[in-house]
């Protein structure tokens, strides 16, 4: 083999060689990052899980009551919609 093409050869090889530690390291890479969050993820889950179920009770109450327990005036859909923040 002459000497062009094994060096051609060489060089073929470190690319390649090259392009798989790559993928390997955002492999490892990306593992590792989730195994970093998921206990953040997790802890999200469940806090809105618990949110939902609050916000379900609330809104059973509502379909059972039509004026408010505190001063009395009607209630229409508008007052019970989801809370916004403006920040």
């Amino acid at each position: 083999m002459p000497w062009h093409n094994r060096r051609q050869f060489a060089m073929i090889i470190q690319v390649l060689v090259l392009v798989l530690l790559l993928c390997l390291g955002l492999l490892l890479g990306s593992s590792w990052t989730l195994q970093a969050i998921r206990p953040q993820i997790r802890r999200q889950a469940e806090e809105r899980r618990r949110l939902n179920d609050e916000w379900s009770a609330v809104r059973a109450i509502r379909h059972e009551l039509d004026h408010c327990p505190h001063c009395g005036t009607p209630l229409s859909k508008q007052h019970w919609g989801p809370v916004r923040s403006y920040w």
